[in-house]
């Protein structure tokens, strides 16, 4: 039944543009539908299925590497779309926000990062929603930003934050079971690009345990967010707590 669900979701996402993970302030996401966009509805549709016959398959037994591999390679618009052996294109949209300010810095504007890359044309393009413009691109300072995941996920689902090191873990029991958020931050001065990751899993009321994971994980994607600027700050944190609401809703209908 969950499987089913599932894939009925991928198809609507696939059919409406993909909204949800549009939202995800991610570059592994913007990097995903820079290939994602340039297919046809029908082809969204055929990503979709090809996607979810993927996740099935890994559930029903581990697949190892090579064996997964292959399968990708099999499919051509799920090959396409995920890029397999390819040599990862750059686009600026790509660039994670604490390095892009970095570079802008050092190369004094935009105009000599996309120089320094030749970047032009769509290849130029901002990450857009998260950032409209690059002079938007001022990364949100980690201690505002693990403040405002905490208040938007504890404001939304109740509960309480415990904080050790770089992982903030969120614990809340809801009607669907016990759920635990874990939220993974750069410590200030550290990693150059990453500012968080996010995942969580439920403990059912049946005793039964959902695997960790998060929005992103139904599109075999990573769940960091690396372009949180100070601007789309609050947006961010709403989408944080639209995807977790969409999973959870999902995983209760399934």
């Amino acid at each position: 039944m969950g499987e089913a669900v599932d894939r009925a979701h991928r198809r609507a996402e696939a059919v409406a543009g993909f909204p949800l993970l549009r939202g995800c302030p991610a570059t592994a996401v913007q990097r995903w539908l820079a290939r994602a966009d340039l297919l046809e509805e029908a082809q969204r549709l055929e990503l979709a299925d090809e996607l979810s016959d993927l996740v099935e398959a890994q559930e029903a037994e581990p697949m190892a590497q090579e064996a997964l591999v292959a399968r990708i390679a099999a499919r051509s618009v799920l090959r396409d779309v995920i890029g397999i052996g390819d040599a990862p294109e750059r686009w600026a949209r790509t660039i994670p926000v604490k390095l892009m300010a970095r570079l802008i810095e050092e190369q004094g504007g935009f105009e000599g990062v996309a120089r320094l890359f030749q970047l032009n044309g769509a290849k130029a393009e901002p990450p857009r929603p998260h950032l409209e413009r690059w002079e938007e691109a001022v990364p949100v300072k980690p201690v505002a930003l693990r403040k405002a995941a905490v208040a938007a996920l504890v404001g939304r689902f109740g509960g309480e934050a415990k904080t050790d090191g770089e992982l903030t873990r969120i614990t809340a029991v809801l009607p669907e079971g016990r759920m635990v958020v874990d939220l993974l931050f750069a410590a200030p001065g550290r990693a150059v690009s990453r500012q968080m990751s996010h995942r969580f899993f439920l403990d059912r009321p049946d005793g039964t345990r959902v695997p960790p994971g998060c929005y992103e994980t139904m599109w075999r994607l990573g769940a960091e967010w690396d372009l949180i600027t100070e601007r789309n700050l609050d947006r961010s944190m709403a989408h944080l707590v639209r995807v977790t609401e969409a999973r959870l809703a999902l995983i209760a209908e399934g």
